[in-house]
């Protein structure tokens, strides 16, 4: 990776979204003050590691300056590339939230124990992960709880949101039922991994945003598509996902109204909550970024009406990549556009979005580099997926 960039300023708060092109993934890196760095969730593309790629492409020191390395849910488009993280980052704290898909935890559980793993699966990625940790100063995952306070000084305030106490008692109910030596498909209760889905709520000199994670609203399985049904808010639905972090999760509540938001579930309807949106955010809508997601029975993100909603509610919306136009604009065709500055391709078409807000600055600047780009009328009247 070649990008024409410097490093943030020491004051500077940088959150940089990470897609590799036309294929899936998601990886957040945030600068939050005097070279400190935090990884959330992570993607790789070209066979690299793209959170990695892009830090030492800044010059960035990960084995002394990466604090924090963050998963928000263990879904293959979000964790490729973490054991790799976590073996070079090695003085970092690994945080995840102790729930999740149950036949999956189950696998790792069994292999542990000293038993042949059910099948293989995204979770063995876990299992390297604790290699690494082990490797490195015999680190053990931080287990995430529910709204828990992860950071906190006279700059910044980071939050956990999610997963809810609903989900966490639900996963250990199914726990307890399991037996070890005989589990039975009977008593593996079937875990929604986006519903056990983390995001963060970061709060830097009064600058708020929501980052990372595939949280869903708490809709029913055959409904959670249809976002006309929320009317509102879903206090039906409250306890799980964005549901209870509208309804009753005291996070969100204290700190909106939020200026910076990577879209969840790579801009799903599944995910938009309209409360969210007309209660939750600065006046004018705020910046935000969205990746995509390219699944294997089909399922094709964002679609075109929830993106043209999205962006018709945020004041700038950028996304990581561009091959779902069908005819690209050139990279260069979007310098003088306000609120962006394009650079130097990537060699490699990944899709980098770097924004950056200064304490004395009243405005966020963002850049895009290699695939990445705005999110205007006339990338949505190309847009087909």
């Amino acid at each position: 990776m070649t990008l024409n960039i410097e490093l943030p300023h020491s004051d500077e708060l940088e959150i940089t979204t990470l897609g590799p092109g036309p294929s899936s993934g998601e990886s957040i890196v945030v600068h939050l003050k005097n070279g400190e760095w935090i990884i959330i969730d992570s993607c790789k593309f070209g066979g690299k590691v793209l959170p990695l790629e892009y830090l030492h492409c800044l010059g960035v020191n990960c084995k002394e300056q990466v604090t924090t390395v963050i998963c928000t849910h263990w879904h293959r488009d979000h964790i490729q590339g973490l054991p790799e993280i976590l073996n070079e980052c090695e003085n970092a704290r690994f945080c995840i939230a102790p729930v999740g898909d149950f036949k999956g935890y189950l696998n790792v559980v069994l292999k542990l124990a000293g038993y042949d793993p059910l099948g293989s699966n995204i979770w063995n990625t876990f299992n390297e992960c604790l290699e690494a940790l082990e490797k490195h100063n015999k680190r053990r995952p931080h287990l995430v709880g529910h709204n828990e306070r992860l950071a906190h000084d006279g700059t910044k305030d980071i939050f956990a949101i999610g997963p809810s106490d609903e989900m966490y008692g639900r996963f250990l109910t199914s726990l307890l039922k399991v037996d070890p030596q005989k589990p039975q498909e009977k008593d593996i209760e079937e875990m929604k991994g986006n519903l056990c889905s983390l995001a963060l709520s970061i709060n830097f000199n009064g600058q708020k945003a929501i980052l990372g994670g595939d949280m869903e609203v708490g809709r029913k399985t055959q409904d959670k598509y249809n976002y006309q049904l929320c009317g509102g808010c879903c206090p039906q639905h409250r306890e799980c996902g964005w549901c209870d972090a509208i309804a009753d999760g005291n996070v969100f509540a204290d700190e909106k109204p939020y200026h910076f938001i990577n879209l969840p579930h790579h801009s799903s309807s599944s995910a938009y909550c309209p409360k969210m949106w007309l209660e939750g955010m600065v006046e004018g809508g705020p910046i935000a970024t969205t990746t995509i997601f390219r699944g294997a029975k089909g399922e094709n993100l964002p679609t075109k009406e929830m993106l043209t909603l999205y962006k018709n509610k945020c004041k700038e919306l950028y996304i990581t990549n561009s091959e779902d136009v069908e005819e690209i604009t050139a990279v260069n065709d979007l310098e003088g556009i306000e609120g962006i500055e394009v650079l130097d391709k990537i060699t490699e078409e990944a899709g980098v979005i770097v924004s950056r807000w200064k304490p004395q600055e009243t405005h966020w600047e963002v850049r895009c580099f290699g695939c990445a780009r705005l999110v205007d009328d006339s990338y949505l009247d190309k847009y087909h997926a």
